[in-house]
């Protein structure tokens, strides 16, 4: 007699930074949706610890939990059969356990997650610091492409590309590649609305359905199968003039302070003098540490010369 096992179930991956991730633990475990809390931390107090305190149990290993990025969020998804019998959505619970236990070994991080039965397609919401306890965790988009092969357990197959679940982008944030090109095209420096290009995009049809305050500025707009705010393409501007703002470009110190440079600090009424005693300063401390840095190297004993005579 030939025993016949159950096809592994589909499923799908998805990553996203945390933006508040006490927020997302509180919606994570409300109890009317919850079947089951998964815990990873192998200490035993995920389902009895209030979010903040699990939070801070998640980033007790990290080597820098202060950092804006600090936590991940996830989902992992399951291709569940139309009115499945309670043993079956069971089996599936048992094998997103062993899939989410999998993932936090493979990352090398402590891990929560919680299993919602409130919806059609069982799913679990993971969440896991942004870190080892020494480095922040390796992300690239072809690790996350794996990711989504789900190589890394047996106990769920890849769903990306199956039937009509289809896989959305394994890394979610990488929507923001949308978001640098729109917002490279369509906003000026000054966060204004490039109107011509604008209108360009939407006679192309590539955006539409635009929502306008009374004063005709655009609040949203769909893009490639999403909404987008257009605030959001304001705030990457911003981001990226602040990062060009605070990248300093420092003159030779071993040459004088360039006439153009003297002259716009003049403008500003900042006396040329006191600028080129400063620099004096730090040329003469430049020049202290580099002697220091010869001195040592000098005086690093050498390893014998081992030849044939």
């Amino acid at each position: 007699m030939t025993v016949q096992t159950a096809p592994v179930p589909l499923a799908i991956v998805n990553v996203d930074y945390a933006g508040e991730a006490v927020k997302s633990a509180r919606y994570f475990a409300n109890p009317r949706k919850v079947v089951r809390v998964i815990d990873a931390l192998h200490v035993g107090v995920a389902a009895g610890s209030n979010a903040r305190e699990l939070v801070q149990l998640l980033g007790a290993n990290h080597h820098n939990p202060g950092v804006a990025r600090a936590f991940f969020t996830g989902i992992l998804s399951v291709l569940t059969p139309e009115n499945a019998a309670p043993e079956v959505l069971a089996d599936m619970d048992s094998r997103i356990e062993r899939a989410v236990r999998d993932l936090s070994a493979k990352l090398g991080v402590p891990m929560v997650a919680w299993i919602h039965g409130n919806t059609k397609t069982r799913h679990a919401h993971l969440l896991f610091p942004n870190s080892d306890g020494n480095r922040t965790l390796p992300m690239p988009r072809k690790f996350l492409q794996d990711l989504q092969g789900f190589g890394w357990t047996t106990a769920l197959a890849s769903g990306r590309g199956k039937g009509e679940r289809q896989a959305s982008p394994v890394f979610t944030r990488a929507k923001k590649l949308q978001v640098r090109d729109l917002a490279t095209l369509l906003v000026d420096e000054d966060g204004k609305l490039r109107d011509d290009r604008w209108e360009e995009l939407e006679g192309k049809g590539e955006i539409g359905n635009p929502r306008h305050r009374e004063d005709g500025s655009p609040i949203s707009f769909e893009y490639q199968g999403r909404r987008i705010r257009f605030a959001t393409l304001q705030g990457f501007v911003g981001e990226q003039q602040r990062k060009t703002r605070s990248m300093t470009n420092h003159t030779n110190l071993g040459q004088p302070v360039p006439p153009a440079l003297l002259a716009q600090l003049a403008e500003v009424g900042v006396n040329a003098d006191a600028v080129n005693r400063v620099v004096e300063q730090f040329r003469d401390i430049k020049r202290a540490v580099d002697l220091d840095r010869e001195t040592k190297l000098k005086n690093i004993p050498q390893p014998p010369k081992i030849g044939i005579e």
